[in-house]
């Protein structure tokens, strides 16, 4: 009987510390796979305020219409808004550029981004390349100005007359900055998901559904776009909401990339 009893108190013992294990938290189930994620974060969040200098528009003394002109014609020669559009923008690139490479060199360096398969690797290449893209095309963006504000009159007859190489190489990289937005969000949404291997999707859930409505957002507006450039009404307002859908993506995947899991938890628990 004292065997009996011994064996019974040995199981209880080993069942007792396999329930222990099991409820302590692991430390490292909330940290996040991505070597300067910090610095990336508050880069990102940077660049969506930079980027947004549209929204004073009305108190650097731009009379453009928001609902019909573009939020790139505050840029164009000539206007008011130009010199403060151009490095709010100039300085937006460089942030999400270096994002880009950021995420590019985890992907080379990381050990924690050995564990992506190859259809995730593909992902990452894809989103991070797409927001390297995104920078230097923007770049090109504010060093080739628009030659005038397009929703003008008197700008679409100066067009119709001569229409300068500076202000050509402006709407290509308009275009390719547009299309780089889609392949960033596309790389970057297959990238948050369970199917890369990575465990991105539960330490950044906000921003894993957030990414994939900015990247429909931004391919409807590509679309969109081309339409109401036909009809010439209605431009601006369409780029205004892709915009604040950008700033919203922006700020959200930078949060999550500050602040772990953890201490969102500890945050909702504070304000309850």
């Amino acid at each position: 009987s004292g065997s009996i009893c011994l064996e019974r108190c040995n199981w209880l013992v080993i069942r007792a510390d396999s329930h222990n294990k099991g409820s302590t938290p692991n430390p490292d189930e909330d940290a996040m796979p991505f070597k300067y994620a910090r610095t990336t974060g508050v880069a990102i969040i940077l660049a969506a305020i930079v980027y947004s200098t549209w929204l004073l528009s009305g108190l650097l003394g731009s009379h453009l219409s928001w609902v019909n002109a573009y939020a790139s014609e505050l840029a164009a020669s000539g206007q008011p808004t130009a010199k403060v559009t151009r490095i709010g923008d100039g300085v937006a690139s460089l942030l999400v550029s270096g994002t880009g490479v950021v995420g590019l060199n985890n992907l080379g360096r990381n050990v924690h981004w050995r564990r992506l398969n190859r259809w995730g690797r593909h992902c990452a290449l894809l989103g991070f390349g797409g927001l390297v893209l995104i920078g230097v095309a923007t770049i090109v963006d504010v060093s080739f100005p628009m030659q005038c504000a397009v929703s003008l009159a008197s700008c679409k007859a100066q067009l119709a007359h001569s229409t300068s190489w500076v202000h050509r190489v402006h709407e290509g990289s308009s275009i390719v900055v547009g299309g780089a937005w889609i392949a960033a969000g596309a790389g970057l949404t297959g990238l948050l998901s369970p199917r890369s291997g990575l465990k991105l999707h539960k330490l950044m859930p906000a921003s894993r559904y957030l990414t994939g409505i900015m990247t429909a957002a931004s391919a409807f507006y590509a679309i969109t776009a081309a339409v109401l450039e036909v009809l010439q009404r209605y431009s601006g307002i369409a780029q205004r909401v892709h915009l604040t859908i950008l700033f919203v993506w922006m700020v959200v995947f930078g949060l999550e990339l500050i602040i772990s899991p953890k201490r969102w938890r500890r945050l909702r628990r504070a304000f309850r």
